[in-house]
C-alpha cells in the first residue's frame, strides 16, 4: 500500500507501508507549492489523482498518481475563496469539494478526465469556519460542519451540475459553544457521527438518504471520566466493520476507542491508546482496517498501530519522523 502525508510543509511525503509490520518506508515526496501547507489530501475513487487543501496559499492543488509507484505529479490548482481546512471528492470522482475555514465558504471544483482541476461550478457560505465537506453515500447531499457557527449545514447536491441547494432546513444545530469539526457515515448510510472540537463530545446523529437531512440523537463526553486540562477534538473515523468509532484527542493526546451498538445508533467509549501520540491532528485506517496511521503533529512523527478485533488499539513500534503532519492516509493503487 502507498501513504500520503501531508502537513505544515511545501512538500507531500509519499511512502510505502508494510501491512505485515506496520513498517513505513519513503519513497520520496513532491513540492505542493511554496508556502502552501497541505494539512489535508484526498484521493479520488479510482486512485489515480490526489487533491490538496493548501491552507497556506489558500488553493486546492491537483496531482497525478502513478499507478505503479505512487508518485505524485502537480497537474494544476485553484483558488479554494478561503483558507481550507478540508477537501473531499464526491462518489463519482467528478467533483472536488473544498471547505474553507477562513472565509466561511465551501468551493465545488470539476475534475478533469486527466486529473487537473477546472474553475469552480459552485460557492456557498454555510457559515463561520467550515471545516469539512463531506458528500453522503448515496451523492445526494452533503454536509458541513461548521465550527464557528455551531451547526451542520445541509445541503442537496446535483451531481450532473456540481452545484448544491441549502436543504431545509439548511442546518442542524449543535449545542452552543461545542464547535463542530469533522463527521463520519456509518457503513449502513444512516448514522453520523460528529465530533466536536471545542466541546471534546462526540454526537450521534440519524441520517435520511431520502432527504438529506439530519436528527441528533444523543451526545457523549469524548474525554475519559478524570481528564483534566484543556483538549480539542480533532478526527473521527468508523471502523469498516461498522463495529467502532475513533476520535483523537489533542491535549489528552489519544485515540479514543468506541463501540457501536447493535443497530449502530449510540456508542460507548471502551478506551483510549495514547503512547507515542502527541497532538493528533488526523489519524486514518488502513483499508481493511487492520492497521491506523496516527498524524502526532506535536511529536513530528506518523506511527502505526494495530487494531484488534475488539476494537483495541496497540502500537506496531514503526514510525517515521515528518515536520508537522497533519494528514495520513493509506491507498491501494489500481
Amino acid at each position: 500500500m502507498t501513504v500520503y502525508v501531508g502537513g505544515y510543509t511545501n512538500t507531500i511525503g509519499v511512502y510505502t507501508l508494510n501491512g505485515a509490520t506496520g513498517a513505513l518506508t519513503s519513497k520520496g515526496s513532491v513540492s505542493a507549492g511554496g508556502g502552501s501547507n497541505p494539512s489535508f489530501l484526498a484521493v479520488d475513487v479510482a486512485h489515480l489523482a490526489l487533491y490538496s487543501a493548501n491552507e497556506g496559499n489558500s488553493t486546492i492543488g491537483a496531482f497525478r498518481i502513478n499507478p505503479t509507484t505512487g508518485a505524485l505529479t502537480s497537474l494544476n490548482s485553484q483558488p479554494s475563496a478561503g483558507g481550507p481546512a478540508h477537501v473531499s471528492i464526491d462518489r463519482t470522482g467528478d467533483w472536488v469539494m473544498s471547505a474553507n475555514y477562513g472565509g466561511g465558504t465551501v468551493v465545488v471544483f470539476p475534475a478533469k478526465p486527466d486529473g487537473g482541476l477546472g474553475p469552480s461550478s459552485d460557492s456557498k457560505s454555510p457559515g463561520a469556519n467550515a471545516h469539512q465537506i463531506v458528500a453522503s453515500p448515496n451523492n445526494d447531499a452533503v454536509l458541513v460542519p461548521c465550527l464557528g457557527s455551531n451547526l451542520v449545514a445541509q445541503y442537496r447536491f446535483n451531481v450532473d451540475a456540481g452545484t448544491l441547494t441549502a436543504n431545509s432546513p439548511s442546518s442542524v444545530a449543535a449545542t452552543a459553544g461545542s464547535g463542530p469539526r469533522h463527521l463520519a457515515f456509518h457503513p449502513n448510510g444512516r448514522i453520523v457521527y460528529l465530533l466536536n472540537e471545542t466541546a471534546s463530545t462526540l454526537t450521534t446523529l440519524d441520517f435520511n438518504p431520502a432527504t438529506g437531512r439530519l436528527v441528533p440523537r444523543a451526545t457523549i463526553n469524548a474525554r475519559a471520566a478524570n481528564a483534566t486540562g484543556n483538549n480539542t477534538g480533532a478526527e473521527v473515523q468508523v471502523h469498516p466493520t461498522g463495529r467502532f468509532v475513533y476520535s483523537s484527542n489533542r491535549g489528552d493526546d489519544e485515540i479514543v476507542v468506541y463501540e457501536v451498538s447493535a443497530d449502530a445508533g449510540s456508542v460507548t467509549r471502551i478506551g483510549a491508546q495514547g503512547s507515542g501520540v502527541v497532538t493528533p491532528r488526523h489519524f486514518s485506517l488502513v483499508p481493511g482496517g487492520e492497521l491506523m496511521l496516527v498524524a502526532s503533529q506535536g511529536a513530528n512523527t506518523v506511527q502505526t498501530m494495530r487494531v484488534g478485533l475488539d476494537g483495541g488499539l496497540t502500537p506496531t513500534g514503526q514510525s517515521i519522523t515528518s515536520t508537522s503532519p497533519t494528514f495520513a492516509e493509506a491507498v491501494v493503487l489500481p
